[in-house]
């Protein structure tokens, strides 16, 4: 997952612009732009705390997808006595990456995730007629096409359609692991989902320079912190693992069940 260009998509959802957003935080918006870009490092501390409050999002929501790219977590493991003899053990024993996922399916089984985590997954909003696999289409604007029929009918259709091409109450970002992001808030009355795998990639720019080749269309996302635990929750999405997972697949279930997997389990 690149922050950046997740965070550009929640600044999207949120209608906030960058010089405003910069008022807000106190920073330039140029700085901004290079964090989106990738250029400079994802922000942590008080000034993702002022970023995710400027936005309308909960800090944690924030905080946790910096976790995700900058590794911040261990400070707070190494922060105590227990959390430094945890990771000393764990280094002793040199973990397999298997066995790390096995500490990792115990510690999610085990313990509820802290207030304000991201906890609305994509799993949920998809079904099988919703996930489109091997598909042959020249561009992202065909997947949008494809996608808009699947969550609507007839004008909804249409109406997604027409949001999603000019950007009218929605966004698309490139995510990094070959994956994008499209949303709209409409005109769905609950969220849904629509997976679509292209059987060659597509030529759209990315922050990684992998080619892209997983496109998430979001529609019905609601304003405000629900719809941006669900953009957050399809931002993690963008694993290579997952992507592997997902172009490899032969049937929806079979997609749909990588997809959980990697939700609850933190697994492809």
């Amino acid at each position: 997952m690149h922050f950046g260009a997740t965070m550009h998509l929640l600044r999207g959802h949120a209608g906030v612009s960058l010089r405003s957003l910069g008022q807000r935080v106190g920073v330039s918006a140029a700085y901004l732009s290079r964090i989106e870009h990738g250029h400079d490092p994802a922000p942590t501390g008080e000034r993702a705390l002022a970023i995710a409050e400027a936005l309308g999002l909960p800090g944690p929501l924030l905080l946790g997808l910096v976790d995700e790219i900058r590794g911040d977590a261990a400070d707070w493991l190494r922060a105590t006595p227990t959390g430094r003899r945890l990771a000393g053990e764990l280094r002793r024993r040199e973990l397999s990456e298997a066995q790390l996922a096995r500490v990792l399916v115990f510690v999610l089984q085990e313990f509820h995730a802290a207030p304000g985590a991201v906890r609305e997954g994509i799993r949920p909003l998809l079904d099988p007629s919703r996930v489109l696999l091997g598909v042959r289409i020249p561009s992202i604007e065909d997947a949008w096409t494809l996608a808009a029929m699947r969550l609507a009918e007839g004008d909804l259709a249409k109406e997604t359609l027409r949001a999603l091409v000019g950007g009218g109450g929605g966004s698309t970002a490139c995510v990094g692991a070959a994956t994008a992001i499209s949303f709209v808030r409409g005109p769905s009355p609950q969220p849904r989902a629509c997976l679509v795998v292209c059987e060659e990639p597509l030529a759209v720019p990315t922050p990684d320079d992998r080619p892209l080749r997983v496109v998430w269309v979001l529609a019905g996302i609601q304003e405000g912190a629900a719809g941006a635990y669900h953009l957050a929750a399809a931002a993690k999405l963008a694993d290579a693992k997952l992507v592997d997972a997902l172009v490899a697949s032969k049937t929806g279930d079979e997609a749909l069940a990588s997809v959980q997997r990697f939700e609850t389990l933190g697994l492809p």
